[in-house]
């Protein structure tokens, strides 16, 4: 199984972000690595799957539930950075794909 690296040119986006969530508060980086490690987990169940569009449906599906479960959770325990928790959410779904996936193998 390949795994994709980060390409080094997001390296310091990425880096920016994590100090970004550190700075507004520890919850928000503890919840958004959480976020972040459960669907790379999920999605690397998913790459068992064998049908395209099946693996397609399973990682759109699994990345919009995550996405559900884990504001539901920042709004009822985590308020007053619900908004940044949320942001963050829509930022890694937004630019999260995995149709790319599918078409690069």
């Amino acid at each position: 199984m390949k795994i994709n690296r980060v390409k080094k040119q997001y390296l310091p986006l990425i880096i920016g972000a994590l100090i970004f969530c550190l700075y507004i508060d520890i919850n928000l980086l503890a919840i958004t690595l959480t976020y972040t490690l459960s669907l790379t987990a999920l999605f690397l169940v998913g790459k068992k799957i064998a049908d395209p569009s099946v693996y397609v449906f399973y990682s759109w599906f699994v990345k919009w539930a995550m996405f559900v479960a884990f504001t539901a959770f920042a709004v009822m325990n985590l308020t007053p950075i619900y908004f940044y928790a949320m942001f963050i959410f829509i930022v890694v779904n937004i630019f999260l794909n995995p149709a790319l996936e599918v078409k690069q193998n």
